[in-house]
């Protein structure tokens, strides 16, 4: 996983709050959209006004052309002060007397545009102040270790790849439990990640003791929200494992 791979998940979960469904377009079936995610086949955005060219961007097949997360935020915020400010104000009632319309169609136009672009400014705004929230800190030092000799480092990986093959891949997120974290059962596990369209880490991962704590965007059912989750994490045998997951902070 890299902040390039962090950066299109971002842009995943931005094209699904505008556009209403996943890159992908709506596809059914989990091989479909692996295919598609192999192929690289994303649905062009429709709906995202001045949000496409940084759509795009973020979306970009290449990693090295994709945008910084600090370059997302200024350009977001670049968007929503651009948006913002061009939102035309309401229509004033004509003095002169009303005059029946010919057609009533191109009248109820301009109402869409303007829902559309509150909708957008919304959008970009709940992103903007949850990416500002987190500050973009750097990689967090070794804090303390748990005396089982593992090392925070091998911890903070844990709970990093956890999120990374998440929500797509949930075979290996699973084997990644201990029973005790299984206890609710494979079937609620499954249904909580297929409502979920993307995850992507925003906070770096924190290590005290057994413990890692970690901030996520995650986009579920198309409602993005900040998450700031700890997960304990043990050592079995030769394997490390998360035995428990306890969300702390949960913002829409």
């Amino acid at each position: 996983p890299t902040p390039a791979a962090d950066v299109f998940s971002l842009g995943a979960t931005l094209y699904r709050a505008v556009e209403g469904h996943l890159i992908y377009g709506d596809l059914a079936k989990r091989a479909d959209v692996l295919q598609a995610a192999a192929d690289h086949r994303i649905v062009p955005p429709r709906h995202a006004g001045p949000l496409t060219p940084l759509l795009r961007a973020m979306l970009t097949p290449d990693p090295a052309q994709r945008p910084t997360m600090r370059e997302v935020h200024h350009r977001l915020r670049a968007v929503l002060a651009e948006t913002t400010s061009s939102t035309p104000a309401p229509d004033q009632p004509d003095s002169a007397p009303a005059r029946r319309p010919t057609r009533s169609r191109p009248r109820n136009r301009q109402p869409r545009t303007l829902v559309t672009t509150g909708s957008i400014v919304t959008i970009v705004l709940v992103f903007v102040l949850v990416m500002a929230t987190m500050g973009f800190q750097p990689e967090r030092k070794d804090v303390r270790a748990a005396g089982d000799g593992v090392s925070p480092t091998d911890r903070a990986a844990v709970a990093t790849r956890f999120y990374h093959v998440l929500p797509r891949d949930t075979d290996t997120a699973w084997t990644m439990l201990t029973p005790r974290a299984r206890a609710t059962g494979r079937a609620e596990f499954d249904a909580y990640w297929d409502s979920v369209g993307s995850v992507t880490i925003i906070e770096s991962a924190d290590v005290a003791g057994r413990t890692v704590t970690i901030g996520v965007l995650v986009d579920h059912e198309g409602r993005p929200s900040f998450q700031r989750t700890e997960l304990e994490i043990v050592k079995r045998g030769d394997k490390l494992l998360i035995d428990s997951i306890r969300r702390t902070t949960v913002r829409r």
